[in-house]
């Protein structure tokens, strides 16, 4: 299985005490774990302005996760220009899902197939594991 992750699950991640953090070790024994680099951008960004604390489990947890160049392109799908290199990401690297806790700009697909991309929470790859 070969997982994306958002910059929202990297950021929760970077809590070295929470629940996705172990989540996101125990996911990479067994599978390929990535991420973009506009995504990793993004993380450390929000880290760094509203939990500067995480920057050593970012650290950390980011040596777990391949950082792949970020893609953008049209995709078939209404999304936000900011969110689109995400999936169109994860589609270019035939990830089998896209994961992320991004409700507001994701919600309505969540549980969709787009591109070969299954697009869920991390509580539902939780719940898959």
């Amino acid at each position: 299985m070969k997982l994306f992750l958002d910059a929202n699950v990297i950021f929760s991640a970077s809590n070295e005490s929470s629940q996705l953090n172990r989540l996101i070790r125990i996911v990479k024994e067994s599978h390929t774990v990535i991420t973009s680099n506009y995504a990793q951008i993004e993380a450390i960004r929000n880290i760094r302005a509203k939990r500067p604390n995480w920057e050593f489990g970012y650290t950390q947890i980011m040596q777990r996760i391949e950082v792949v160049e970020s893609i953008d392109r049209m995709l078939q799908i209404e999304l936000a220009a900011k969110d689109r290199p995400i999936l169109a990401t994860a589609i270019a690297c035939k990830c089998d899902y896209l994961v992320t806790g991004d409700k507001r700009d994701f919600g309505h697909l969540f549980d969709q197939i787009i591109g070969g991309v299954t697009v869920i929470t991390p509580l539902t790859l939780a719940k898959m594991l």
